[in-house]
């Protein structure tokens, strides 16, 4: 018979209650919602990286971003400045936040001001949308005709009509989306669990027509840069 002593050590050790705990993976990417601009807002910011440096000089970034939002320090409090972030995807060395303003400097109103940024982390620089592809300038009509498809199909039906255009509905103006219009536009973008979501910049005078989709990363393989973001992220 064993003596309790011996008894009891032999019990604990072969219990699971007592097994050594497993060790975790610290994340690579940290990150929270800070308050900026005197607490009025809140900026995504970098809390853990592998590389200082960079951590610093993205938050020094995104700190940009906010400060020149609305339409001036003369203007502050004044303007009806609101701001709406978050943090999209921090993942496979990518940072990429979603910031999008509203404000009022005068007679047309900004709704929808979006300076949403993705950077790659392992340089800390700011990624463009031409810059996610191979050849964008090459490719970029079969680009925007799988970003928007069926808008480029319903604007070739429906071609803006000859002469000035009086005010109409986004719904009423199909043509807005014709693929040569497309093709001489600015994108914002930033990417998510989902895919990648995209929005043209417009003027303000159709900007309420700007339509924000979301793609999934598949579907623009074929495009991807080799190294760059896009193909990072769907490894």
């Amino acid at each position: 018979m064993k003596s309790a002593p011996l008894f009891l050590a032999g019990i604990l050790l072969a219990s699971p209650l007592c097994a050594a705990p497993k060790t975790v993976p610290q994340k690579q990417i940290g990150y929270r919602m800070i308050k900026v601009r005197h607490g009025r807002f809140e900026a995504p910011h970098l809390t853990r990286y592998r590389n200082p440096a960079v951590l610093k000089s993205v938050n020094q970034q995104i700190d940009a971003i906010f400060a020149d939002l609305g339409c001036g320090p003369e203007m502050e409090g004044k303007d009806e400045l609101n701001i709406e972030s978050s943090v999209k995807l921090a993942a496979k060395d990518i940072f990429s936040v979603h910031i999008s303003a509203s404000y009022s400097c005068g007679a047309y109103p900004e709704n929808d001001d979006d300076e949403s940024a993705t950077f790659d982390l392992k340089t800390g620089k700011p990624v463009s949308f031409e810059a996610l592809f191979k050849d964008y300038q090459r490719d970029k009509r079969a680009i925007l005709s799988t970003i928007y498809p069926a808008e480029i199909e319903a604007a070739a039906k429906h071609p803006a009509p000859e002469g000035p255009v009086d005010e109409a509905s986004c719904d009423e103006s199909p043509w807005l989306y014709a693929l040569d219009d497309l093709a001489d536009s600015h994108y914002s973008f930033n990417f998510s669990a989902e895919g990648l979501e995209i929005q043209p910049q417009w003027p303000h005078v159709i900007e309420a027509c700007e339509k924000r989709v979301t793609v999934p990363y598949a579907k623009l393989r074929q495009f991807a840069a080799p190294g760059g973001l896009l193909e990072r992220v769907q490894k």
